[in-house]
């Protein structure tokens, strides 16, 4: 387990080509992965936990599975231009577009992105143009042509994702903050992160905890909408 709070000492003094050649060199490393999770959540509304086995076909098609005390309570899946979640307690689905998502979120994001964040992968040739300062152990990467603005930081130990965040300049807020990675097959994959959404359309947190890791063992991604189900839109 690789764990920020481990390191001490000297601070190594990095330069942004060692971030992007660190972030390049730790890219995922899978074609199908399966991740075994301890999901807490909470929103104005709703607060509790279940377990949830994630499941992503690289680049193609993401599904998961949120189960308590053994009970399926609900399934998602999400593919680069179309989200679909049903509630099986409740009994009603969800169908739109990933720009629907974006719009209930506030902010702008695509399907690379949610796998990016998931996986702590982050790709380097997107952050070239960014504004890199260091301020002690946090390397800081900035992109501030787009909205939102967006900021990346980077440990200088180890040179692994640690926070990101989103600001759309209207007082929203979203951040990804990883706690601590495990190492599969000569990449480091997220096994703790918290997630957190604030903007006028949603206030969320959610802590993962990741149990399991399977890479290249394709599984089922079974997704269909039972009838009678009632259609809610976003």
């Amino acid at each position: 387990m690789e764990r920020f709070d481990d390191y001490s000492g000297k601070i190594p003094q990095r330069s942004l080509k060692e971030v992007l050649e660190a972030l390049e060199k730790n890219q995922a490393d899978y074609n199908f992965l399966e991740e075994k999770i301890h999901l807490r959540g909470e929103t104005e509304y709703y607060e509790g936990s279940a377990d949830l086995t994630l499941r992503i076909k690289k680049g193609e098609k993401m599904w998961a599975s949120l189960r308590k005390i053994g009970i399926e309570g609900g399934r998602m899946m999400a593919t680069p231009d179309s989200v679909f979640m049903i509630n099986r307690l409740e009994r009603y689905f969800v169908a739109g577009s990933v720009e629907s998502l974006q719009k209930v979120s506030g902010y702008e994001f695509s399907y690379n992105d949610l796998e990016s964040l998931v996986t702590g992968s982050i790709p380097a040739a997107y952050l070239t143009n960014s504004k890199f300062r260091q301020e002690g152990a946090a390397c800081i990467l900035e992109i501030n042509d787009r909205d939102p603005l967006m900021t990346y930081t980077i440990n200088a130990y180890n040179l692994l994702p640690e926070h990101i965040e989103l600001r759309d300049g209207m007082g929203g807020n979203a951040e990804v903050q990883y706690k601590t990675y495990q190492k599969m097959k000569g990449k480091f994959y997220p096994q703790w992160l918290e997630v957190s959404i604030e903007s006028p359309e949603i206030t969320a947190k959610a802590i993962l905890e990741i149990k399991e890791i399977t890479i290249n063992a394709p599984k089922e991604m079974t997704f269909s909408i039972p009838s009678r189900y009632e259609e809610i839109t976003w």
